[in-house]
């Protein structure tokens, strides 16, 4: 980072995201534009310490030609559960070996700017009502439909984290305590009837009994290899089968969603993920959207027939970086006055 002559509050920020799988960074302006990207494995198994390091090389690679005191301070979007003050993990799933660790001190070092850390979905919720789909809105909820569901809540213009800063698990909402088990230790939970995830391993039991043999085609015949792309795919081919799994997927998506709306009374449920925008080969959720929102309608509140405040993300893969950054912008700003 050259040095340059100071801005007033910093013209920039850097978000990060750190992921099970991947971390990347970026240099945002506070117009929400993301300027400069880098990316890279995440790697958990090589630990912490390894991953704070290669997080740091993102940030110089993102930050060059910026001067240091034109950065406002580094936003931490990350996979949790975390907690928020200090970016310590508490029992991460998919990040084996980080439980009760940090990498916020070893970035502070680094950088010498402040770090502010977010649990992602918190990240993804500030950054609709910042740039998004929420603008304007104090009271936001975002759930992420992706291989997991995990979500994040805004109430009066504030991240809601909870005691331990695990707020927001939304995926374990209970729809069926008669259903399969989930990897948390919830039985019939949404995420196990609605996730990626558990579209896939019901579509593995079925192929288990002699079921789902589009989905077996798809996965070269290999029932562990069935992904919940290849339900969704196997669903627009006409599958009775794999119709049947996004049929479960959507009436508990439907029930979880208007219990949310009962919950909360946000002004919008943004909703996000890769199951619910798809991409250009398999659009998801988007051919049973209208289904779900009829039956949102249905099961809600009275208020909530006329209309439903839910709508589908518009900021896609970007929402993590660009939550993490409006929240080093305000911490910073915070801090000035």
């Amino acid at each position: 980072m050259a040095s340059e002559p100071k801005v007033p509050g910093g013209a920039y920020a850097i978000g990060c995201d750190i992921g099970a799988t991947q971390m990347r960074a970026a240099l945002s302006d506070r117009g929400g534009d993301l300027l400069q990207r880098a990316a890279g494995p995440t790697e958990p198994e090589r630990g912490i310490d390894d991953a704070a390091g290669r997080a740091w090389s993102l940030i110089v690679e993102v930050s060059e030609g910026v001067g240091r005191d034109e950065i406002a301070g580094i936003g931490i979007s990350a996979a949790g559960p975390i907690e928020p003050s200090t970016g310590t993990y508490n029992h991460p799933p998919n990040l084996p070996g980080w439980h009760g660790r940090t990498m916020v001190p070893y970035l502070r070092n680094a950088t010498q700017l402040p770090v502010r850390v977010i649990h992602d979905a918190h990240a993804a919720a500030v950054a609709e009502a910042k740039y998004g789909a929420a603008q304007g809105l104090k009271d936001v909820v975002y759930v992420t439909v992706s291989t997991g569901i995990g979500g994040g809540m805004i109430s009066d213009g504030v991240p809601v984290n909870g005691r331990h800063g695990m707020a927001g698990e939304i995926g374990h909402l209970l729809i069926d305590t008669a259903g399969p088990l989930c990897n948390a230790g919830c039985h019939g939970c949404l995420e196990v009837f609605a996730a990626g995830g558990g579209s896939a391993a019901q579509a593995r039991r079925l192929a288990e009994g002699g079921g789902a043999a589009a989905m077996l085609a798809l996965a070269d015949g290999d029932p562990g290899r069935i992904t919940g792309r290849m339900v969704y795919e196997a669903a627009e081919a006409g599958d009775s089968d794999a119709a049947a799994i996004v049929e479960t997927a959507v009436d508990a998506l439907a029930t979880g969603f208007a219990n949310i709306l009962a919950t909360f009374d946000p002004g919008v449920l943004v909703v996000g993920g890769s199951v619910v925008v798809g991409d250009e080969a398999v659009r998801g959720l988007a051919p049973y959207w209208d289904d779900l929102i009829g039956r949102v309608k249905s099961r809600g509140l009275l208020r909530f027939r006329d209309e439903v405040p839910i709508v589908v993300s518009r900021l896609g893969d970007d929402v993590g970086l660009k939550g993490a950054a409006a929240m080093a912008f305000e911490a910073a700003d915070s801090t000035d006055d």
